[in-house]
């Protein structure tokens, strides 16, 4: 069924009953994959009071969705993301890459993220900022970002750019 994003308020969100559970199962392209119990979406509004506490609840629900876990939104949960802090800029330029690079997994092609998924990922609220990072990745040799953009961040990964995503990933484990 169709619903409204507690967190970002999109309409077209997929929100359906867990069976057995008194709580909801939402699907948002933007915020990601979480389960909120039904007395809560209002109660999670309402500690959303600025656009830092939005983007702070997202990336923690992509942090858990990346992670292979969907997050149960309580208010002690909701709280917690709440408490956190951001990376710096170079981390969130570091993050992006992964991310293009997980879409793209070959060298030389074109990959592609929407700016309100990428912002919400890294924990963004200004779309400026996006820019500040895929700057960042060029800079490096990391990226090479098209210039006509059409609301994402596109362009291809190089071969460095893999690399370091690569090394990042094998010294993870």
């Amino acid at each position: 069924m169709s619903g409204s994003c507690p967190i970002c308020q999109r309409s077209e969100t997929h929100v359906t009953a867990d069976s057995g559970q008194e709580m909801n199962r939402t699907e948002c392209c933007v915020c990601g994959r979480f389960r909120i119990p039904n007395e809560s979406p209002m109660a999670v509004a309402t500690a959303l009071q600025t656009p830092m506490d939005k983007a702070k609840l997202t990336r923690m629900i992509h942090k858990e969705n990346d992670a292979g876990r969907v997050p149960i939104l309580t208010t002690e949960v909701v709280e917690e993301a709440l408490r956190m802090t951001l990376p710096q800029k170079q981390a969130m330029a570091d993050e992006l890459l992964r991310i293009l690079v997980e879409r793209c997994p070959a060298i030389g092609k074109n990959a592609a993220v929407g700016n309100e998924e990428a912002m919400a990922r890294l924990g963004l609220t200004k779309p400026g900022v996006l820019q500040e990072l895929m700057t960042d990745l060029e800079r490096r040799d990391l990226f090479v970002p098209h210039r006509c953009m059409n609301g994402k961040v596109q362009g291809k990964p190089t071969s460095k750019g893999h690399d370091a995503v690569h090394r990042s990933v094998d010294s993870t484990r």
